[in-house]
Order: structure tokens, then sequence, then C-alpha cells
């Protein structure tokens, strides 16, 4: 006698649930965009607070619906959000010679940082190309080096992709990034010396 009550209570449980996620999913639009934004500002050398300012407001809340629906559904669904705002802060903390931030203190997963973290490299050739381009070797040798640390640190990894999904293809495209960013700034000092050589 009492089943349409324990059905009602699952199915306002659920839909709940399903509330939550709906809601984690327009967030994690947004978290994207404004990521996306913040990193080309960044690399512009243009203004970046107010884009962590609203970051500060909405990860937060997302990471904490997640933890309440982890249970019933997966982190994937908020996963590439996070990657690019892991992206945004770990470009920023380099750019400004700051400790790269951990997962821990963003409070989203550790799989999820390690997929945000093969994608700072791509952003540091947008840089480094723009350097070389000002003549600023040094400085792109040195944007360089956290490039060739970030794929030491990561070329070694095995998982499979049911618990890091794409971090393999990530890797693979890291190590061709590193390459033709290193063969960019080959030839950019060939090119100075020969200059130097003419003189």
């Amino acid at each position: 006698m009492n089943l349409n009550f324990l059905i009602d209570d699952i199915v306002e449980e659920l839909n709940s649930f399903d509330e939550k996620k709906e809601f984690v999913i327009k967030e994690d639009r947004k978290i994207r965009r404004i990521s996306g934004t913040g990193i080309s500002n960044l690399i512009k050398n243009k203004e970046i607070q107010p884009h962590l300012d609203k970051l500060a407001s909405i990860v937060p809340t997302v990471i904490t619906e997640m933890q309440y629906l982890s249970h019933v559904t997966s982190w994937n669904i908020v996963s590439q959000g996070l990657e690019e705002y892991t992206e945004f802060i770990i470009l920023n903390d380099i750019i400004k010679g700051n400790s790269i931030t951990s997962a821990d203190f963003l409070g989203i997963p550790k799989w999820i940082w390690l997929l945000g973290l093969c994608d700072v490299p791509g952003e540091l050739r947008r840089i480094i190309l723009s350097l070389i381009i000002e003549g600023k070797i040094d400085d792109a040798k040195r944007f360089y080096q956290w490039i060739e640390e970030i794929y030491e640190n990561l070329s070694g990894l095995e998982f499979s992709k049911s618990l890091i999904p794409n971090l393999r293809r990530k890797i693979d495209v890291l190590r061709m990034v590193m390459d033709k960013t290193q063969s960019d700034i080959a030839h950019a000092i060939i090119n100075e010396r020969l200059k130097g050589d003419n003189k």
C-alpha cells in the first residue's frame, strides 16, 4: 500500500538531482567562456582580474554541487569548463612567476587538473611565437623551459581512458607542440646569429 509513497520519494530525489545536473552543465559553459576570455586577455597582457573574480564566485558552487551529484553522475559533465579553468590559473601562475596552484587548492578532481595542465603548453607556444617576433629570444626560451618541464612530468603517465579520458591524446599533442616550438626557437636563434655575422 505504500508503493506510491516510496516511488514518489525516489522521483522527488531524482528530480532534484536532475535540476542540479542541468544547473552545473549551464555553469560549466560559463566557466569555459570566462576562462577562455581570461586566457586570451592574459596572452594579450590585458586585464584578467574581473574574469578571476567571476570564476571565484562560480567554480566553488559547481564543485559543491558536483560533490553532491558525484554518486549519481560523472564529473565528465563539467570537466571541459574545469579543465579550461585549470589552464587559465596555471598559465597565469607561470606568467606571473608564482608557484603552480594545486588541484587540492582549486578543489577540483586531480584527473581534471592534469588534463588542464596538458593544454597549457599550447598557450605558452602562442606567447613564445609573439616573443620571437618581437626578438625576445631569451624570454621565449624561458617559457619554452616550462613546456619541456610539463612534458617531462606527464610523458610517462599511462592510465586507462575510463580513468582519465583523452590523457594520452593530449600528451601526444603536447609533444608536437614542444617539438614545433623548439624548432621555431632554433630558427630564431640561427637568424639572430646570421644577422650578427652580416653586420
